[in-house]
């Protein structure tokens, strides 16, 4: 972790929470529940892990991130979506770790989660750091249109990606490790 104690981390992360980020599942770098984040993010790690689900046809798997997409009122983010996990997978700069199901989320798919989350919100430079990190300069520049894209896909969608100040921190915090 670059040098700095998982304790301390946690530490910080939990005095620094607001009242919104205090809850469980959500101080613990490494340690986050599915089902404690917000649906705008479940959202994006579901239709990431969906994407990455090798047991699944390519054909299904596009079609079903589709109807999902739909279903919010945001299916013209499919394709942006779509481009953007070839993106990563092609250019990636080290690997990144995708769970499955039900499993707590990595902090590969949270930051790939809050790289959108930020464009949506108006700071789309702030989350293409994230992406040079995780990216060969080439990917991060195509990237980094694609995720303006969707940003604004979902924005229109009116899908809701609440700041959380626990996961901005924990991840600008624990630098570039990939969980194993």
């Amino acid at each position: 972790m670059a040098g700095r104690n998982p304790a301390d981390l946690v530490a910080e992360s939990e005095a620094s929470a607001t009242p919104a980020d205090d809850r469980p599942g959500l101080t613990e770098p490494g340690r986050w529940q599915f089902c404690h984040l917000p649906f705008a993010y479940q959202m994006l790690i579901w239709a990431t892990r969906m994407w990455n689900n090798e047991q699944v046809q390519p054909a299904q798997r596009w079609s079903t991130i589709r109807q999902a997409f739909a279903k919010v009122n945001a299916e013209d983010a499919t394709v942006p979506f779509l481009r953007l996990m070839e993106v990563v997978q092609a250019g990636a700069s080290m690997p990144i770790l995708v769970g499955e199901g039900g499993c707590a989320v990595f902090a590969d798919e949270i930051r790939l989660a809050e790289t959108v989350a930020r464009a949506v919100r108006g700071d789309p430079e702030a989350s293409c750091g994230r992406l040079r990190r995780m990216l060969a300069p080439g990917a991060a520049r195509v990237a980094q249109a694609l995720v303006r894209d969707l940003a604004q896909e979902l924005k229109q969608s009116g899908l809701n990606f609440t700041r959380i100040g626990v996961l901005d921190k924990a991840i600008a915090s624990e630098g570039r490790v990939t969980m194993h």
